[in-house]
């Protein structure tokens, strides 16, 4: 029996693409970066910040990329002031485990307090 069980908040446990993909979009906007759609975003969610940008605005230098990641950091910090979006399900698994007292814990990708 497990012990322990360690999940990844996006994607995992959360949904927060629309709040990822929103917020690289308006560090686009910002930073004065030529336009991008949703899915151009969609597609670099897991991979490093500085290499998402740079797939994301291939045409930028890494200063204009930093610019971009600063105003992204902030607008997603912003963002994440409102309660995230739990997957179907996600809720009654913690209980579970929680009930056959396994500790759990979570191992984001994103620097979070």
């Amino acid at each position: 029996m497990a012990k322990l069980v360690i999940f990844d908040w996006d994607g995992t446990l959360f949904d927060s693409i629309d709040k990822i993909c929103l917020s690289m979009l308006q560090a686009g906007e910002l930073a004065n970066a030529p336009g991008r759609q949703t899915d151009d975003v969609k597609n670099i969610i897991g991979i490093s910040l500085d290499k998402a940008v740079s797939v994301i605005w291939p045409e930028l230098n890494k200063n204009e990329c930093d610019v971009i990641i600063e105003h992204y950091k902030y607008l997603y910090r912003a963002a994440d002031q409102t309660p995230p979006k739990d997957y179907d399900g996600v809720m009654a698994v913690l209980e579970k485990l929680h009930s056959a007292k396994i500790n759990k814990a979570v191992a984001p990708g994103k620097s979070r307090r």
